[in-house]
């Protein structure tokens, strides 16, 4: 920044427009006008200026000195002072390019009015140097000691720094008047003096110029009328002062000369008096105008000049940050070829990349100050982030002096401090220089968040071997402030559709008020039933999500975080993605978003959170480590709107009681705040619940036989879209119960709830199954005792990827019935639970035999957490129970037996039934067996079986979906022959065989022996 008012000074440089001693000359091929000789130099007051009388060079850096320049021409037609005028070339436009540094003050002297100056000329009191010419006229040549004038400084006509006037006077022609723009060197910033369309002639007098001598006064000790010193030298004395001279004649020729005469001395000696100030608005943790202003002090009476500043760095107080606001309303970057550093035309960098205002104060300048535009500047490879460019000019016109400088901006990573650096500025003195940060809600900078002062530094570097100064400047922050700060967030949501058990999107929206502690943390539970389908996602690697490179196929939602101070905060887009487990949960969240303000890009904001699911079935997730800063720059994040909206992985529950969705957020300073926002959902009375259950008991016959400790197998299913089962209360058959001599297997609650039962505790395990997830669940069901309750309960934990605990509630019915109740069911869907209970040594025992029932009922009430209910029953079924058979022979003897078949299946019914007959028997006709057999059966009573003959086997099958638990079958005499030597045994002992196939797809084949009647 102080590069381009540095630079503006320099162009305002009048002085040594006119300097330069030359060694050499690169002439034009063709050229017809040559420079034959040349002094360009600084020289004390009182050393000559001309040709033949060649001044001592005054070194000294800073020093008010006089430049002296004198030039001698040739023409490539005539001789020095020959006799053929009007034949040879001339002079037509002068450059005369100063060596950076050498500059002067336009405000030396007042300026006389240009329009004066070509009409009668100026009076001595704008007076700023002399001049001495040699030209050759028609009558013969004028020497130097008769063609002589001074130099005057005058208004300028147009955009150019300043103008010098040249009258040049001589007895018996009329004054010669040239007149000399000052302009800036858009390639350094220096200073051109350039001479155009010199005369060849005056009044009609042709006259050709041949040798000029000017010097420019520098130091005010010996003018009286100068009101400061007119010019004052380079100051970098690690460099030659190198002049540059170029000459074109009227023949189109261009002849260039370069010297540099002396390097700067005694740069150890110069002064850099320089101050700071930063002015802010001094409320606290809002965005805000900065304005910091560098000061020189001008002393013109020190008889030498400043020290000029090459490089500086200004640091901004700790606490004023890079506002994330200052890129909400669509900030763009100005690239370098827009900009077009170096370039002597106007930027052309879009007004939506304006940031700021720069102005130059300068004794060098003609106008108050320069002003122009700050903008941000795109990044670049190779170069800073963060840089800036600046452009100050003296008015709107496309060719108005102006200056452009750049500077790059370091911020500290970990306290977000700025500083604006910038490096090999030109040299150039100054008064203030000012740089604006713009105010308002897009400010680019924000004010610290606590009361208090805050101390600005600037630390400048001079040329080498001159001096480097520093300065402070204070700025009190005093209102607007908390100590400590408020932690007061808010949370709202909302719901796609709040139909209940269907699927949904939910937003949930966290925000803070500006001015508050910052957010840190922050944990969202989900009411209980309101879940996502976690296995329907595939989840991103951690380790890709820390990186930011989540794809499509893990995203489930998209996230808008709102960063910065003010009323119009920054929002920032992007995604949420399910990952892989975090810490240990069962899965993990990621908030993915591009940090970009304006053209800056600081990367991807990455926010992980591992995502629990609680044994109530509700899922929380828990953000880690929410970022603070990126690369320095503060996020100051305001608030996060959270939406999970894939279709298809957000569902409601099916619970339209009032709930609540609840979050607890953290600060930055350690505060935390609880907060809830109502979810309730509707239309409970539209889902359909069916669940059901099928009940077995597994072990042999001894098992199931009073005192035997069998396995009972329950299962609950429940349809894909029905409402959840909030309570299952189930009744065993009369005969199942709990045995209170092994009580002592029974975990203590307390022991239960720490997790530290005894395995012995153990009565059984459970699985289930749930569309949240691909694998099962399983676990293990205990007995736990409770106080005050004279049966143990079941504790049932299921574990895995999510945990549920269960508890069950056991009871004794008027009707002796074990009662377990299942209450509450956690509000998620559950395709499957089963649970596999008792063994041997476990309390569940048999107090009646089993097989010897016909009918086991096991009695079920479902109560959904939609409200409604439902019951059911099923038999207890049995693989234990196996089927039994007896059967009676009649009239053997007579030829003509009559068999009578009872077949009884336990809890293992069949469809089903085979009789084979012993040697000695044979079945008649299948037509005439068909119509002697007659089958009854329970639970077939209306069903007709099918009787067919296979050999020595009759086969009974019942139709499908026929269970019978008992089955007799009939067969009258006719329809069995009996061999003659069966007839005349005494006591003959028969053994028949009666195969069964039971309704699970079993067969069991039996043995009985019978003595016929």
């Amino acid at each position: 920044m102080v590069r381009g008012f540095r630079r503006s000074l320099r162009g305002c440089a009048l002085g040594a427009a006119v300097v330069t001693s030359v060694l050499g000359f690169a002439h034009a091929a063709d050229a017809r006008v040559n420079v034959t000789d040349m002094i360009a130099t600084t020289v004390r007051p009182d050393a000559p200026c001309a040709l033949n009388n060649r001044p001592a060079s005054w070194t000294q850096s800073g020093a008010n000195a006089d430049v002296c320049l004198a030039l001698a021409f040739k023409s490539a037609t005539a001789g020095e002072f020959g006799n053929s005028l009007g034949l040879g070339d001339d002079v037509r436009n002068l450059r005369v390019s100063l060596p950076p540094g050498q500059v002067g003050s336009p405000r030396a002297v007042p300026m006389c009015d240009t329009a004066t100056f070509r009409r009668k000329g100026c009076p001595s009191t704008h007076q700023v140097g002399t001049v001495r010419a040699a030209a050759e006229t028609a009558v013969g040549v004028i020497g130097e000691n008769v063609l002589q004038g001074d130099i005057y400084l005058i208004t300028p006509t147009g955009t150019e720094a300043a103008r010098l006037g040249v009258q040049l006077e001589a007895a018996g022609i009329p004054a010669i008047r040239l007149e000399a723009e000052m302009r800036l060197r858009p390639e350094d910033n220096g200073v051109d003096t350039i001479v155009k369309d010199s005369p060849r002639g005056f009044a009609g007098i042709p006259i050709e110029l041949r040798r000029m001598a000017m010097r420019l006064w520098g130091s005010d000790t010996n003018h009286a009328h100068f009101t400061r010193p007119f010019l004052s030298s380079p100051t970098d004395c690690s460099r030659p002062a190198t002049y540059r001279v170029e000459l074109t004649s009227y023949a189109g020729d261009t002849t260039v000369a370069e010297r540099s005469p002396y390097t700067p001395t005694d740069c150890g000696t110069l002064k850099m008096p320089i101050g700071a100030k930063v002015t802010t608005d001094n409320r606290a943790d809002v965005p805000t105008e900065v304005v910091a202003d560098v000061t020189e002090d001008d002393d013109a009476t020190a008889g030498r000049g400043n020290a000029h500043v090459r490089n500086a760095r200004l640091v901004l107080p700790a606490g004023f940050e890079i506002s994330a606001s200052s890129g909400s309303k669509g900030l763009e970057g100005c690239t370098d070829e827009q900009f077009g550093l170096g370039l002597g035309k106007a930027a052309t960098c879009p007004e939506a990349s304006r940031i700021g205002t720069v102005q130059f104060r300068s004794p060098l300048l003609l106008v108050d100050e320069l002003e122009g535009p700050v903008y941000i500047a795109t990044p670049k490879p190779g170069s800073p982030k963060l840089r800036f460019f600046a452009t100050a000019q003296a008015g709107p016109q496309d060719d108005a002096m102006r200056v452009k400088i750049a500077a790059r901006a370091e911020i500290d990573p970990v306290t977000g401090q700025l500083a604006t650096v910038l490096e090999d500025l030109p040299p150039t003195p100054f008064t203030r220089f000012r740089f604006i940060f713009r105010g308002g809600p897009q400010a680019m900078l924000s004010t610290p968040r606590k009361c208090g002062t805050y101390t600005a530094s600037i630390v400048a570097e001079g040329f080498p071997g001159a001096p480097g100064a520093s300065a402070q400047s204070d700025t009190t922050i005093d209102q607007g402030c908390n100590d400590p700060e408020p932690f007061t967030p808010e949370l709202t949501t909302e719901l796609a559709t709040n139909q209940a058990g269907a699927d949904t999107s939910i937003v949930a929206t966290l925000g803070r008020p500006d001015g508050s502690a910052r957010l840190a943390g922050a944990k969202v539970t989900l009411p209980p039933g309101l879940a996502g389908r976690l296995d329907s996602v595939t989840p991103c690697p951690v380790d890709v999500a820390r990186a930011g490179g989540c794809g499509p196929e893990s995203r489930v939602g998209s996230v808008t975080s709102v960063a910065g101070p003010g009323p119009e905060p920054l929002s920032l887009p992007g995604g949420v993605y399910l990952t892989t487990p975090i810490d240990g949960a069962p899965a993990g969240m990621a908030v993915i978003a591009d940090a970009k303000v304006g053209p800056l890009d600081f990367g991807r904001i990455v926010v992980l959170a591992k995502v629990d699911v609680g044994t109530d079935a509700s899922i929380a997730m828990t953000f880690l480590d929410v970022p603070q800063r990126m690369q320095g720059i503060p996020l100051n994040l305001r608030g996060l709107r959270l939406a999970l909206d894939r279709p298809g992985f957000i569902f409601n529950a099916s619970n339209c009681a009032p709930l609540q969705l609840s979050a607890t957020l953290t600060s930055d300073t350690g505060l935390s705040s609880n907060l809830t926002a109502p979810y309730q959902v509707t239309g409970c009375d539209k889902l359909a619940f069916g669940p059901k259950l099928t009940a077995a008991i597994e072990g042999n016959r001894a098992a199931l036989s009073p005192g035997g400790n069998p396995k009972l197998r329950v299962q609950l299913a429940s349809d894909a879209g029905s409402a959840n089962v909030r309570a299952a209360a189930i009744t065993m058959p009369a005969g199942i119960s709990v045995d209170i001599t092994k009580l002592s297997t029974v975990c203590p609650l307390a022991d239960y709830e720490k997790g530290t039962c005894a395995p012995a505790s153990q009565i059984g395990t459970v699985s289930a199954r749930t569309p949240l997830l691909n694998d099962p669940l399983t676990g293990v069901v205990r007995f736990v005792s409770v106080p005050g309750v004279p049966l143990p309960q079941l504790g049932i934990q299921i574990r895995g990827r999510i945990s549920l605990d269960l508890t069950g509630k056991v009871a004794v019915d008027a009707q002796s019935r074990l009662v377990t109740t299942l209450d509450p069911v956690p509000d998620t869907p559950i395709s499957s639970l089963v649970m596999t209970l008792g063994g041997v040594g476990t309390p569940l025992v048999v107090g009646k035999d089993l097989c010897a029932s016909a009918s086991n009922p096991v009695l079920a009430k479902f109560t959904s957490w939609a409200g409604s209910t439902v019951s059911s029953t099923t038999q207890l079924q049995s693989s234990g129970c196996t089927p039994t058979a007896t059967l009676k022979v009649t009239s053997l003897r007579r030829g003509r037996p009559g068999l009578d078949l009872r077949v009884a299946s336990g809890q293992a019914p069949v469809n089903r039934v085979e009789l084979g007959l012993p040697s000695g028997l044979t079945y008649a006709s299948a037509r005439s067996v068909r119509a002697r057999v007659r089958v009854s059966a329970t639970n077939a009573e209306k069903k007709k079986a099918t009787v067919t003959i296979s050999g020595s086997k009759l086969r009974v099958t019942f139709p499908k979906g026929v269970k019978a638990t008992t089955v007799r079958v009939r067969i009258a005499g006719g329809a069995v022959r009996v061999s003659p030597r069966l007839r005349r045994s005494s006591s003959p002992r028969l053994r028949f065989t009666v195969g069964t196939r039971m309704a699970s797809g079993k067969t069991k084949s039996l043995r009985v022996a019978v003595r016929p009647g």
